[in-house]
């Protein structure tokens, strides 16, 4: 939902190409007929993946070649973080690291990572380097 909320906001700003990138496929195809239909002149892309899987985060990366990166995937809900716990590590900690990783690999220009959950705070400052530590330019 925020994610969506993003897109329609930067679709203001006449991107050529925006890429959508979710697990959740039905969620995936909601946004993108809202997207699409707000903004027909803009390549709205879909990429269906799991950022825990880093095969998948890499070829994303490869066939979309951003140059901006937004990051809003994780448990929010420290409720649900702590009944999920093992999800919630997976997708709040190693595939928002994946996502970073690959993003600094690649030379992507901005990393713009969200969250409103508390769950996440202490343990992205705890594990993911600042890009200027990770970047490779």
């Amino acid at each position: 939902m925020i994610g969506r909320q993003l897109c329609a906001t930067l679709l203001d700003y006449q991107p050529l190409e925006l890429s959508l990138l979710d697990k959740d496929a039905v969620r995936l195809d909601e946004a993108m007929r809202i997207l699409i239909a707000k903004s027909p002149q803009t390549n709205v892309r879909r990429l269906h993946l799991d950022i825990t899987i880093a095969a998948e985060v890499a070829q994303a990366y490869e066939s979309a070649a951003p140059d901006i990166v937004f990051h809003l995937a994780s448990e929010r809900s420290p409720v649900l973080a702590e009944t999920k716990v093992r999800e919630a590590i997976l997708t709040n900690i190693l595939g928002s690291k994946e996502l970073a990783a690959q993003a600094a690999r690649r030379g992507v220009d901005r990393f713009i990572y969200s969250s409103t959950g508390n769950v996440v705070l202490f343990m992205m400052n705890a594990f993911i380097p600042p890009p200027s530590a990770t970047r490779k330019r």
